[in-house]
């Protein structure tokens, strides 16, 4: 039978479910920066982290075991590989901050189906203001904001209000007031001749049924 390597098995245990987490966050962003494409795995990521936790336990205990079982001719190496491992909680916090961040946004793919040449798109908000570069006629870009909308009474409320997207044309901009957009939410933006916008929201892509 062959025998245990500690230090090879526990600090793979330790550090696999880490980067298949950090796997599916590039997967979320990847789809929603690049294709508009939210891909709803909520309900997995919450399970994937459940399973994740005795897995990384039994590979710190394990790679801490290889510390005192001479498996390495110093116990430099297995000390990393234990310091690696604690590295998990951070990296997890850094993780969720991270999801929590990008669900928060809206995205919009904006389709220029004018008859112009847009120089620049902006999207304002009523505490904030970014600039998205040109988008020629008949492409599309996917952008983001962070839809948090200022009420009468000076309160924050997400879902209500005054968001502007900013076409700029010729040095001439035109302000556009965009549909109620929540965050999370992902949208196709059309920008047709007479530069009117027509909103399309686009359905999660769900892996959780």
């Amino acid at each position: 039978m062959k025998k245990i390597n500690f230090y090879n098995t526990g600090l793979s245990l330790g550090l696999i479910p880490i980067i298949g987490l950090g796997l599916i966050l590039f997967i979320v962003w990847f789809g929603l920066t690049f294709f508009a494409h939210d891909i709803d795995i909520d309900g997995i990521g919450f399970l994937y982290i459940m399973a994740s936790i005795p897995v990384v336990f039994v590979g710190f205990v394990l790679t801490i075991i290889s510390i005192f079982k001479n498996e390495n001719k110093t116990k430099f190496k297995p000390i990393i590989g234990v310091v690696l491992i604690m590295l998990n909680l951070p990296i997890l916090i850094w993780i969720l901050r991270t999801h929590g961040e990008i669900s928060g946004r809206a995205y919009l793919k904006v389709i220029n189906n004018s008859d112009f040449n847009i120089d620049n798109i902006t999207i304002k908000e009523p505490d904030n203001k970014k600039d998205f570069g040109a988008l020629r006629q008949g492409n599309s870009k996917i952008i983001y904001f962070n839809p948090d909308y200022s009420s009468p009474d000076g309160m924050t409320y997400p879902g209500i209000g005054e968001n502007y997207i900013l076409l700029t044309i010729d040095q001439k901009t035109t302000d556009k007031n965009l549909p109620i957009i929540h965050p999370g939410e992902t949208h196709k933006i059309n920008i047709d001749k007479n530069l009117n916008l027509s909103n399309i929201q686009l359905n999660k892509i769900e892996f959780n049924k």
